[in-house]
């Protein structure tokens, strides 16, 4: 076998293994201690394959995890969007081409960086990661779905460091352990030969462990801390109704108002607690309803009145003024009364803003939805909170704006039914549940298939429910007034992470067009 077939041969493997390692570290396999050593086929491949091959190498290894990741979309378009078969699998197929790309991207530019910068694996590839896990969150309006940080989303002393960095900062720490075994091991073997690489094993082995004990540490003492403050005042007392309303019947809309009946019925045994908050989930109504006026809104407030306590749900709303349909939430008081509206500020691409497509159908949208422009603070007796719906949750940015402008907790609608049995509303539960770290404030989910929980601010899930099954939770929430720096400074880690590759590559251009080549 030549030289070049084995070297191809190297990376189809290499490329595989770490994509399935990936793959086995985010639900529904959930070994997460297994992101931590993912990436060392990859990288350990990376520092002698030529630099073609690095970018292969890494293509091929987001296409892998991609397609692990995110297979139950092709079902998705399939049983919602009337897709056939090969197109819907096409479409996946292209998507995670896409997203894979990131990964050649990041393999390519690091292989540059590492040989004409003169920097150990370990200090260019975390930086250079977050940078690309970064862009791709914003990127044609971003798809952040699966960064590496949230397969710790259950490993609570690692990722309190959200708080200070977001989500950005625990995939920083996973590439940089994987980076530097992926030294280490390097050194090893340069040591057997040179007397100066076992010192550099001796002070990047001991660098690796004192930063792995900092990070545990402060997660410790952050978890057993006091997270709402020294005077956390009255908890807010909060009910979720899980409806498990199958999205067979949430698509005819002749359903609308029984779906309705069904989540009022669910919430009589809360009858006459005014000052507590019901919450439905995302399109908990699907009749369309206008602001304050309309046959929906009447039948609702009506659900209201009766219930006795304040009323949360996710609806289809028509606005006058802008003529055209929104994803809202809808927020009555206990006598009725309109409180306000929140509509999606953050739509789903080719679901929700693309004309013709599958979720407009099923709503009766004959166009699309509009977006809204308004981070919408609501409030319950001094208790200010905020509404994220469904895809809003996997954007940290969106949310912690929420919370910066003065919500106190946070409230997701979600409706998962589109995917399910199937990993995704596990992944879309450990993205949303690192938004109360990220925050330090209370996270409450409701969603109509599951999973329906109650998170604080460690991260820590309170109550949850299971996937399609009806239920009711509840909880008390507590306010935080106290904001994290994570909500105060936004991405600024992400932003420098970014910043500093973008130094590294103009240098490593530089150095390539003036013929230097660093180690090689």
């Amino acid at each position: 076998m030549s030289v070049a077939w084995s070297e191809k041969l190297s990376c189809l493997v290499a490329g595989t293994f770490s994509g399935l390692l990936l793959i086995s570290s985010f639900p529904a396999w959930g070994k997460s201690y297994l992101a931590w050593i993912a990436l060392i086929p990859l990288l350990w491949l990376l520092r002698k394959a030529q630099t073609m091959s690095c970018f292969y190498t890494g293509f091929w290894t987001g296409a892998v995890f991609f397609c692990g990741l995110l297979y139950w979309l092709s079902d998705t378009m399939m049983r919602f969007g009337g897709i056939p078969p090969i197109l819907s699998r096409f479409l996946l197929l292209i998507l995670c081409l896409y997203l894979g790309s990131y990964f050649g991207v990041f393999s390519i530019l690091l292989k540059h960086i590492y040989h004409r910068v003169n920097l150990p694996f370990c200090i260019v590839a975390p930086t250079l990661w977050v940078a690309l896990e970064f862009a791709r969150s914003h990127i044609l309006t971003g798809f952040p779905w699966g960064l590496l940080g949230y397969s710790q989303a259950g490993v609570l002393n690692m990722i309190q460091l959200a708080d200070i960095t977001g989500i950005y900062g625990i995939s920083f720490l996973i590439v940089l352990l994987n980076a530097g075994i992926t030294d280490l091991a390097g050194l090893y073997i340069d040591s057997i030969y040179k007397r100066d690489a076992s010192l550099k094993l001796v002070k990047e082995a001991v660098a690796l462990g004192l930063i792995l004990i900092l990070v545990a540490v402060y997660g410790n003492w952050r978890i057993g801390s006091k997270a709402f403050g020294p005077d956390p005042g009255k908890g807010l007392d909060v009910s979720i109704i899980q409806g498990n309303i199958s999205q067979e019947i949430k698509r005819d809309l002749a359903n609308s108002y029984d779906i309705i009946d069904e989540h009022g019925t669910a919430s009589l045994r809360m009858i006459n607690e005014p000052d507590r908050l019901i919450v439905w989930p995302e399109t908990a109504c699907t009749a369309t309803v206008l602001a304050g006026e309309g046959a929906g809104f009447h039948f609702l407030s009506e659900w209201a009145r009766q219930i006795g306590s304040h009323l949360l749900l996710g609806c289809t709303r028509y606005d006058m003024e802008r003529q055209g349909l929104f994803n809202s939430a809808v927020f009555l008081s206990n006598t009725g009364d309109l409180k306000g509206f929140y509509d999606k500020i953050h739509l789903v691409p080719f679901g929700e803003y693309f004309p013709f497509m599958y979720i407009g159908k099923i709503l009766g949208d004959p166009g699309s939805f509009l977006s809204g422009n308004d981070f919408k603070i609501f409030n319950l007796n001094g208790n200010p909170f905020g509404v994220i719906i469904c895809f809003e949750a996997i954007f940290p940015d969106l949310c912690r704006r929420f919370v910066r402008n003065g919500a106190g907790f946070l409230v997701n609608l979600t409706n998962d039914a589109w995917y399910g049995r199937t990993a995704a509303p596990y992944q879309h539960f450990d993205m949303a549940r690192i938004r109360s770290v990220e925050n330090r404030i209370w996270l409450v989910r409701s969603a109509n298939t599951g999973i329906s929980a109650f998170v604080d601010p460690a991260g820590r899930v309170v109550k949850r429910g299971g996937i399609f099954e009806k239920l009711a939770l509840d909880g008390i929430v507590i306010t935080n007034h106290e904001k994290s720096f994570y909500t105060i400074s936004g991405d600024v880690f992400a932003w420098l992470c970014l910043f500093i590759s973008a130094l590294w590559c103009a240098f490593a251009i530089i150095r390539l067009i003036k013929g230097e080549s660093g180690y090689v």
